[in-house]
Protein backbone atom coordinates (compact mmCIF):
# COMPACT_ATOMS: atom_id res chain seq x y z
CA UNK A 1 0.00 0.00 0.00
CA UNK A 2 2.68 2.42 1.16
CA UNK A 3 4.87 1.62 -2.30
CA UNK A 4 1.74 2.30 -4.02
CA UNK A 5 1.35 5.69 -2.67
CA UNK A 6 5.10 6.75 -3.16
CA UNK A 7 5.11 5.46 -7.13
CA UNK A 8 2.35 7.49 -7.15
CA UNK A 9 3.58 10.59 -5.74
CA UNK A 10 6.75 10.28 -7.53
CA UNK A 11 5.02 9.98 -10.48
CA UNK A 12 2.68 12.95 -10.13
CA UNK A 13 6.09 14.94 -9.51
CA UNK A 14 8.00 13.66 -12.59
CA UNK A 15 5.11 14.45 -14.54
CA UNK A 16 4.70 18.28 -13.04
CA UNK A 17 8.34 18.76 -13.68
CA UNK A 18 7.69 17.11 -16.83
CA UNK A 19 4.98 19.67 -17.97
CA UNK A 20 6.46 22.92 -15.80
CA UNK A 21 9.81 21.94 -18.42
CA UNK A 22 7.19 21.60 -21.56
CA UNK A 23 5.80 24.83 -21.14
CA UNK A 24 8.51 26.74 -19.76
CA UNK A 25 10.34 29.55 -21.69
CA UNK A 26 13.83 29.78 -20.98
CA UNK A 27 16.53 32.19 -21.90
CA UNK A 28 19.77 32.22 -19.74
CA UNK A 29 21.07 35.47 -21.47
CA UNK A 30 18.12 37.70 -22.23
CA UNK A 31 18.51 39.02 -25.49
CA UNK A 32 18.77 42.76 -26.17
CA UNK A 33 15.89 44.66 -28.09
CA UNK A 34 17.11 43.44 -30.85
CA UNK A 35 16.99 40.23 -30.43
CA UNK A 36 20.66 39.52 -29.70
CA UNK A 37 22.34 37.43 -27.40
CA UNK A 38 26.13 37.98 -26.47
CA UNK A 39 26.89 34.98 -24.98
CA UNK A 40 30.40 35.11 -22.97
CA UNK A 41 33.71 34.60 -24.51
CA UNK A 42 35.23 32.56 -21.39
CA UNK A 43 32.05 29.71 -21.58
CA UNK A 44 33.07 26.12 -22.97
CA UNK A 45 29.69 24.76 -23.46
CA UNK A 46 26.07 25.85 -23.94
CA UNK A 47 24.27 23.71 -21.60
CA UNK A 48 21.08 21.57 -21.76
CA UNK A 49 18.02 23.96 -22.38
CA UNK A 50 19.90 27.04 -22.30
CA UNK A 51 17.38 29.07 -24.68
CA UNK A 52 14.59 26.51 -24.60
CA UNK A 53 11.62 28.13 -26.27
CA UNK A 54 13.12 31.42 -25.69
CA UNK A 55 11.43 33.41 -27.83
CA UNK A 56 13.08 36.86 -27.65
CA UNK A 57 15.72 35.19 -29.17
CA UNK A 58 16.60 36.19 -33.05
CA UNK A 59 20.36 36.56 -33.64
CA UNK A 60 23.33 34.68 -31.57
CA UNK A 61 27.43 34.33 -32.46
CA UNK A 62 29.36 31.65 -31.08
CA UNK A 63 32.30 32.47 -29.13
CA UNK A 64 35.63 30.57 -30.36
CA UNK A 65 36.18 28.79 -26.82
CA UNK A 66 32.45 27.25 -27.20
CA UNK A 67 33.32 23.46 -27.87
CA UNK A 68 29.94 21.92 -26.98
CA UNK A 69 26.21 22.84 -27.91
CA UNK A 70 24.28 20.49 -25.38
CA UNK A 71 21.65 18.61 -25.47
CA UNK A 72 18.32 21.19 -26.73
CA UNK A 73 20.15 24.44 -26.20
CA UNK A 74 17.90 26.37 -28.79
CA UNK A 75 14.67 24.03 -29.01
CA UNK A 76 11.98 25.99 -30.34
CA UNK A 77 13.34 29.29 -29.91
CA UNK A 78 12.97 32.00 -32.96
CA UNK A 79 16.76 32.23 -33.25
CA UNK A 80 17.12 33.14 -37.32
CA UNK A 81 20.27 34.03 -37.22
CA UNK A 82 23.71 31.51 -36.56
CA UNK A 83 27.09 32.66 -37.40
CA UNK A 84 30.22 31.28 -35.18
CA UNK A 85 33.59 33.45 -34.05
CA UNK A 86 36.37 33.09 -36.64
CA UNK A 87 39.19 29.86 -35.28
CA UNK A 88 35.92 28.31 -33.89
CA UNK A 89 36.36 24.86 -31.87
CA UNK A 90 33.15 23.98 -31.57
CA UNK A 91 33.30 19.80 -32.04
CA UNK A 92 30.15 18.78 -30.91
CA UNK A 93 26.10 19.85 -31.93
CA UNK A 94 24.05 18.02 -29.62
CA UNK A 95 20.83 16.44 -30.10
CA UNK A 96 17.54 18.57 -30.80
CA UNK A 97 19.85 21.36 -30.32
CA UNK A 98 18.42 23.60 -33.12
CA UNK A 99 14.62 21.60 -33.54
CA UNK A 100 12.43 24.05 -34.80
CA UNK A 101 14.11 27.06 -35.36
CA UNK A 102 13.77 29.94 -38.16
CA UNK A 103 17.71 29.46 -39.03
CA UNK A 104 17.55 29.93 -43.16
CA UNK A 105 20.94 29.16 -43.77
CA UNK A 106 24.40 28.50 -41.96
CA UNK A 107 28.30 27.75 -41.85
CA UNK A 108 29.37 24.61 -39.43
CA UNK A 109 33.07 25.19 -38.56
CA UNK A 110 35.34 22.43 -39.70
CA UNK A 111 36.15 21.58 -36.08
CA UNK A 112 32.44 20.04 -35.56
CA UNK A 113 32.79 16.03 -35.32
CA UNK A 114 29.31 15.09 -35.06
CA UNK A 115 25.79 16.29 -35.13
CA UNK A 116 23.32 14.75 -32.64
CA UNK A 117 19.94 13.18 -33.64
CA UNK A 118 17.01 15.68 -34.72
CA UNK A 119 19.66 18.22 -34.35
CA UNK A 120 18.31 20.37 -37.03
CA UNK A 121 14.95 18.91 -37.36
CA UNK A 122 11.68 20.75 -38.22
CA UNK A 123 13.28 24.10 -38.55
CA UNK A 124 11.41 24.41 -41.74
CA UNK A 125 13.31 27.87 -43.03
CA UNK A 126 16.57 26.27 -43.41
CA UNK A 127 17.66 25.40 -46.68
CA UNK A 128 21.93 25.85 -46.96
CA UNK A 129 24.00 24.51 -44.96
CA UNK A 130 27.84 24.97 -45.60
CA UNK A 131 30.84 22.61 -44.10
CA UNK A 132 33.81 24.39 -44.36
CA UNK A 133 36.60 23.65 -46.04
CA UNK A 134 38.93 20.93 -44.54
CA UNK A 135 35.54 19.86 -42.37
CA UNK A 136 36.63 17.12 -39.64
CA UNK A 137 33.22 16.23 -39.08
CA UNK A 138 32.60 12.39 -38.56
CA UNK A 139 29.73 11.50 -37.67
CA UNK A 140 25.42 12.82 -38.67
CA UNK A 141 22.54 10.80 -36.21
CA UNK A 142 19.35 10.29 -36.69
CA UNK A 143 16.77 12.90 -38.67
CA UNK A 144 19.30 15.39 -37.73
CA UNK A 145 18.09 17.54 -40.94
CA UNK A 146 14.47 16.08 -41.16
CA UNK A 147 11.50 18.18 -42.28
CA UNK A 148 13.52 20.85 -43.16
CA UNK A 149 13.15 22.69 -46.67
CA UNK A 150 17.60 21.74 -47.55
CA UNK A 151 17.97 22.35 -50.85
CA UNK A 152 22.30 22.67 -50.41
CA UNK A 153 24.68 20.82 -48.61
CA UNK A 154 27.96 19.60 -48.82
CA UNK A 155 28.83 16.81 -47.05
CA UNK A 156 32.38 15.94 -46.13
CA UNK A 157 33.34 12.30 -47.41
CA UNK A 158 33.04 9.40 -45.27
CA UNK A 159 30.94 10.84 -42.45
CA UNK A 160 28.81 8.42 -41.02
CA UNK A 161 25.37 9.08 -42.03
CA UNK A 162 22.41 7.73 -39.15
CA UNK A 163 18.97 6.53 -40.37
CA UNK A 164 16.44 8.97 -42.25
CA UNK A 165 18.73 11.92 -41.95
CA UNK A 166 17.12 13.88 -44.51
CA UNK A 167 13.27 12.55 -44.31
CA UNK A 168 10.37 14.52 -45.23
CA UNK A 169 12.75 16.96 -46.81
CA UNK A 170 10.58 19.35 -48.72
CA UNK A 171 13.05 21.02 -50.45
CA UNK A 172 14.34 18.61 -52.24
CA UNK A 173 12.12 15.62 -54.40
CA UNK A 174 14.28 13.18 -54.10
CA UNK A 175 16.31 12.98 -50.37
CA UNK A 176 19.04 10.18 -51.87
CA UNK A 177 20.48 13.37 -53.88
CA UNK A 178 22.13 14.12 -50.52
CA UNK A 179 25.64 11.85 -50.15
CA UNK A 180 28.82 12.12 -48.39
CA UNK A 181 31.28 13.49 -50.69
CA UNK A 182 29.39 15.28 -53.14
CA UNK A 183 27.94 19.06 -52.93
CA UNK A 184 24.82 19.70 -53.96
CA UNK A 185 23.34 23.22 -54.82
CA UNK A 186 19.72 23.44 -55.09
CA UNK A 187 19.09 19.69 -55.51
CA UNK A 188 21.63 19.40 -58.15
CA UNK A 189 25.08 17.99 -57.89
CA UNK A 190 27.94 20.04 -58.44
CA UNK A 191 30.58 18.30 -61.18
CA UNK A 192 34.03 19.68 -60.38
CA UNK A 193 35.81 20.42 -63.44
CA UNK A 194 38.47 18.17 -65.19
CA UNK A 195 41.96 19.12 -65.22
CA UNK A 196 44.01 17.40 -68.38
CA UNK A 197 47.47 15.93 -67.05
CA UNK A 198 50.39 17.75 -69.12
CA UNK A 199 51.94 15.37 -71.35
CA UNK A 200 55.60 14.50 -69.98
CA UNK A 201 59.07 15.48 -72.21
CA UNK A 202 60.50 19.01 -73.93
CA UNK A 203 57.74 20.91 -75.91
CA UNK A 204 58.34 20.28 -79.67
CA UNK A 205 58.01 23.99 -81.61
CA UNK A 206 57.03 23.42 -84.92
CA UNK A 207 59.57 24.34 -87.75
CA UNK A 208 58.19 27.51 -89.99
CA UNK A 209 57.98 26.32 -93.31
CA UNK A 210 58.57 28.58 -96.25
CA UNK A 211 55.95 29.10 -98.86
CA UNK A 212 58.13 30.49 -101.64
CA UNK A 213 56.94 28.03 -104.69
CA UNK A 214 60.36 29.43 -106.41
CA UNK A 215 62.33 28.01 -103.75
CA UNK A 216 65.41 25.74 -105.01
CA UNK A 217 64.63 22.19 -104.45
CA UNK A 218 67.39 19.33 -104.82
CA UNK A 219 67.12 15.82 -104.70
CA UNK A 220 68.08 12.73 -102.47
CA UNK A 221 71.27 11.72 -102.78
CA UNK A 222 71.93 7.86 -101.73
CA UNK A 223 72.55 8.51 -98.08
CA UNK A 224 69.31 10.53 -97.58
CA UNK A 225 68.30 13.73 -97.71
CA UNK A 226 70.07 16.91 -98.82
CA UNK A 227 70.04 19.59 -96.37
CA UNK A 228 68.01 21.99 -98.86
CA UNK A 229 65.32 19.26 -99.40
CA UNK A 230 65.54 18.61 -95.81
CA UNK A 231 64.47 22.30 -94.69
CA UNK A 232 61.26 22.06 -96.93
CA UNK A 233 58.68 19.61 -97.18
CA UNK A 234 58.12 17.42 -100.19
CA UNK A 235 54.77 19.51 -101.19
CA UNK A 236 56.29 22.61 -101.24
CA UNK A 237 59.22 21.36 -103.63
CA UNK A 238 57.00 19.90 -105.61
CA UNK A 239 55.07 22.77 -106.10
CA UNK A 240 58.20 24.46 -106.98
CA UNK A 241 59.01 21.80 -109.50
CA UNK A 242 56.08 22.07 -110.90
CA UNK A 243 56.09 25.96 -111.82
CA UNK A 244 59.70 25.52 -113.31
CA UNK A 245 58.27 22.87 -115.21
CA UNK A 246 55.48 25.07 -116.70
CA UNK A 247 57.96 28.14 -117.05
CA UNK A 248 60.53 25.76 -119.70
CA UNK A 249 57.10 24.81 -120.97
CA UNK A 250 56.05 28.67 -122.08
CA UNK A 251 59.62 29.37 -122.87
CA UNK A 252 59.97 26.41 -125.51
CA UNK A 253 56.23 27.54 -127.22
CA UNK A 254 57.61 30.98 -127.18
CA UNK A 255 60.57 30.48 -129.21
CA UNK A 256 59.07 27.97 -131.37
CA UNK A 257 56.19 30.36 -132.30
CA UNK A 258 59.11 33.07 -132.79
CA UNK A 259 60.94 30.45 -135.33
CA UNK A 260 57.71 29.99 -136.78
CA UNK A 261 57.04 33.58 -137.79
CA UNK A 262 60.52 34.29 -139.43
CA UNK A 263 59.82 30.94 -141.71
CA UNK A 264 56.40 32.97 -142.74
CA UNK A 265 58.38 35.83 -143.30
CA UNK A 266 61.23 34.18 -145.62
CA UNK A 267 58.66 32.51 -147.47
CA UNK A 268 56.71 35.73 -148.25
CA UNK A 269 59.96 37.11 -149.55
Amino acid sequence: MMKSFISRALFTVLLANFITVLLAQRCDITPNDKGVAIIPGHWTEIKDYAFFRCSQLKKVKIPKAIKKINFGAFYESRLEVLTFEADSQLETIGGYTFYDTRINSMNIPLSVRAIGKYGFAFSLLLEEVVFETGSQLEKIGNFAFSDTNLKSINIPANVQIGKRVFYNNTGCGDAQVFVAGEEIVNCTPVIAPTTTTPTKGPIIEPTAVPTDPHTPCTKQNKKGKSKALARHPTQICKSAKVAKKAKSVALVAYVVKAKNSVKSKKTKF
